[in-house]
């Protein structure tokens, strides 16, 4: 097993550690923090789902992650509506959900091959991430006078926020960048996939929203 098989199966086990601290804290979540829990533990059954598509087919299938990609989006869009200030701009959000929902179909059924990593969506919904992260972070850092580290809110935020401008980077030299070289990137992109669901987990033993 070779550094990059090894990061890969850490990367996607990752994923069930936050899941585990959830449901070990899981009568004192508040309501927000169980959908959050849905969304990890619809993640942990993807990455199995494409996982038993590997070892049976042999190489990386993405038809999990067209699926995968419209419903993180409708966790997050509703997650992050309950934390914006304003009846607007949470009714905005929550009217995104269901245009992603077309938009994410529409490309997948007539424009990619459902067999191939769907940069487009991944790239749109990451760049709506890295603005609702943000925008929440400086709401956080600019009202709060005690620590933000006991906040769930800081510990779905900030790992979201860096994961999600990784993946922007990742997705916008995929195509650009030699076979080679976008092995390191992607190295570099799991490891901060493992950090941020480490980040998650943290966020799960937080008593504050």
């Amino acid at each position: 097993m070779n550094k990059y098989d090894l990061i890969h199966y850490i990367s996607s086990l990752s994923t069930a550690i936050p899941l585990i601290v959830g449901l070990l804290n899981l009568r004192r979540l508040k309501s927000v923090m169980k959908v959050f829990l849905g969304l990890i533990g619809f993640t942990l059954l993807t990455e199995i789902v494409v996982e038993i598509l590997i070892h049976k087919c042999g190489t990386c299938l993405h038809i999990p992650h067209h699926i995968y990609t419209p419903v993180e989006y409708c966790f997050y869009a509703w997650i992050f509506s309950t934390w914006l200030p304003g009846p607007v701009l949470r009714k905005l959000l929550r009217i995104s959900m269901p245009i992603f929902i077309l938009f994410a179909f529409l490309y997948s059924a007539f424009f990619i091959d459902m067999h191939s990593l769907n940069v487009l969506t991944g790239s749109v919904a990451s760049i709506i991430y890295v603005m609702l992260s943000a925008y929440v972070l400086l709401g956080l850092f600019s009202e709060r006078e005690k620590s933000v580290l006991k906040l769930f809110r800081f510990w779905v935020s900030a790992p979201l926020l860096i994961y999600s401008a990784g993946t922007i980077v990742y997705f916008a030299l995929h195509e650009l960048v030699v076979a080679d070289y976008l092995m390191q990137i992607w190295l570099i992109h799991a490891i901060l996939n493992i950090a941020s669901y480490c980040g998650y987990a943290v966020g799960f033993t937080c008593k504050e929203v």
